[in-house]
């Protein structure tokens, strides 16, 4: 009886995943028609899509919304009536940093679709003294997903992208003491500026979600000097944010077409996931 217990336990927690799963299918579907909601809203993605796929959600974004960059996003944030417009606009954001996105066809796809997204790197990638990164994407089919090292990187921002950290080894910021926090937190942007030799300015959260923040993780992020930080609560940013440095980001599901994509532009979801 004991022996079955923890399995019974583990079916319902996956039955109730699954079924908010299809919840949350059926709400893009039946919002997909509506309104891009005015405000800058910043998607996060890990791999980057098949070409054809990527060139058609920025096709979809387009259509509904203008794409930002990096510069300005900061540029709104010090000029908070910016916020406050009657448009959409997108600021496209990649987690960890894999050479799968960064190198080769993925590049040249960026680029021909005329994007300036952000990446927020695992700095262990450009330092493999660092150690071995924490629970990133999984290699699948036997395909590997290595971070980019230290030249790609430099590549990449030559092409056009912006970088910003995501720790040293892809800590979660809801764990450690301060010294963790300062080598995770500050340590990571001074090994991505000593490589890059220019600022980061932009931060992201491991995971980001509720459990994965604490409040000294903040004031390590406000001490290292970063402009903006994000966690992964969905959410729109269209008035000026009562914390820089705790800041919405939707995730793009690997499963999202055009209209799922173009639901969550709508607003559709911000009542799920937020942390506050």
């Amino acid at each position: 009886m004991f022996d079955n217990a923890p399995d019974r336990r583990a079916s319902g927690s996956e039955r109730q995943g699954a079924m908010r799963r299809r919840g949350r299918r059926l709400l893009l579907r039946l919002a997909a028609g509506r309104d891009a909601t005015p405000g800058i809203r910043v998607l996060a993605y890990h791999l980057l899509p098949p070409a054809p796929v990527f060139r058609a959600h920025i096709e979809t974004i387009r259509s509904v919304a203008r794409i930002i960059d990096e510069d300005e996003f900061v540029a709104s944030l010090d000029h908070p009536e910016r916020l406050e417009s009657d448009d959409c606009r997108v600021m496209l954001t990649f987690d960890d940093g894999y050479r799968q996105h960064l190198t080769g066809e993925a590049l040249d796809v960026v680029q021909d679709l005329g994007l300036r997204p952000t990446v927020f790197v695992v700095a262990a990638g450009v330092e493999p003294s660092l150690g071995h990164p924490n629970r990133l994407v999984r290699a699948q089919r036997h395909v590997d997903r290595p971070l980019v090292n230290a030249s790609e990187l430099r590549a990449a921002v030559d092409a056009g992208w912006f970088v910003g950290s995501h720790t040293s080894t892809h800590w979660d910021c809801g764990s450690g003491n301060a010294d963790d926090l300062a080598r995770e937190i500050g340590g990571s942007k001074s090994i991505l500026e000593a490589c890059l030799g220019t600022e980061l300015r932009t931060f992201a959260y491991p995971f980001g979600k509720r459990e994965n923040l604490q409040p000294a993780a903040l004031d390590e992020v406000r001490r290292s000097g970063f402009r903006a930080a994000f966690t992964t609560s969905r959410g729109l940013i269209d008035r000026t944010p009562a914390s820089a440095v705790d800041l919405p980001r939707d995730v793009v599901e690997d499963w999202w077409g055009v209209r799922e994509l173009r639901a969550c532009l709508s607003g559709v979801l911000d009542r799920f996931g937020r942390h506050r």
